[in-house]
């Protein structure tokens, strides 16, 4: 289980942030945020949490729940080439797509044969 600090910490890096950014945006001051990350202060207010949330791209469950599986968790298993897309917020349609599809019960070799199609006719 990652205390609040490391997933902090953990999305900082994914979102290539230094922690006087992360202050700057979202307004909390930076002197709390080295506090939580250095584990010298181990929780924070759910307005801060929520500030902190909005900036870095997580839902606020993130950082209080345990058992929420957070972005660092999930990029791991990806490949650089992988991460660097899921990163890029150019790509947040293509994401939204997938999703959709998936929740609409289209399999991903469903979805890789419809686009091998598309690319095979334009």
């Amino acid at each position: 289980m990652k205390s609040l600090g490391e997933k902090i910490s953990d999305m900082l890096i994914i979102r290539d942030k230094k922690a006087v950014e992360l202050a700057n945006e979202s307004g909390v001051s930076k002197s709390i945020i080295s506090e939580l990350i250095s584990g010298k202060r181990s929780g924070a207010s759910t307005e801060t949490l929520k500030k902190l949330a909005k900036v870095l791209g997580v839902n606020v469950a993130y950082f209080i729940e345990d058992d929420v599986i957070g972005p660092a968790e999930i990029l791991q298993h990806l490949s650089d080439e992988e991460k660097a897309f899921v990163i890029d917020e150019n790509n947040v349609p293509f994401i939204k797509l997938t999703s959709e599809a998936a929740k609409n019960g289209i399999t991903p070799k469903q979805l890789e044969y419809l686009i091998k199609a598309i690319l095979e006719n334009s």
